[in-house]
């Protein structure tokens, strides 16, 4: 049986930051600099917990990367797992651009423009080609959802988990 904690930042600690948080996510640099201070706040966190059991993060490092290298390519110059922990295991789920954007637009409630759409594909492109930088250290899974229901989504995400050594 799977024994872990799913790991959300600690929104009441960063709470007094919201403020400027949201003046942050006008530029990517400080917006990737000031969450990539509360990753090394939640990766001492996190280390506490895997003395116990595995944790789960739905994103991490590589994903706040990829967003914001996405829009500002100087990002990647900062990119480095110094002080924070490599996951052993990363979970990249893609499909098809227009099932993507036809899935959150029903989710999220708006229609996603062609230019959008395009950030979001370079996202994920980038996302992939940075996971695959630390191959080495860790286990990559691509799993393409396109045809996929929710239900089976989480059925091969819990059958890959299991798959893997604790």
């Amino acid at each position: 049986m799977l024994n872990f904690v799913y790991y959300k930042r600690n929104n009441e600690k960063m709470k007094k930051f919201r403020e400027s948080e949201s003046s942050l996510s006008n530029s990517p640099l400080n917006y990737y600099c000031f969450r990539r201070v509360g990753m090394q706040q939640d990766n001492s966190n996190i280390q506490t917990i895997l003395k116990t059991c595995s944790v789960i993060c739905d994103r991490w490092l590589d994903s706040l990367a990829a967003y914001n290298i996405a829009k500002d390519p100087r990002i990647e110059e900062l990119y480095s797992y110094d002080g924070i922990s490599v996951p052993d295991l990363s979970i990249l789920l893609v499909c098809k651009s227009d099932i993507r954007d036809r899935r959150l637009s029903t989710r999220e409630g708006y229609i996603y423009s062609d230019f959008h759409s395009k950030y979001l594909d370079s996202v994920q492109s980038k996302f992939l080609e940075i996971a695959k930088s630390h191959h080495t250290r860790r286990k990559i899974y691509v799993l393409d959802t396109t045809e996929a229901t929710e239900g089976e989504v989480l059925s091969s995400i819990i059958e890959i988990i299991n798959q893997f050594p604790r």
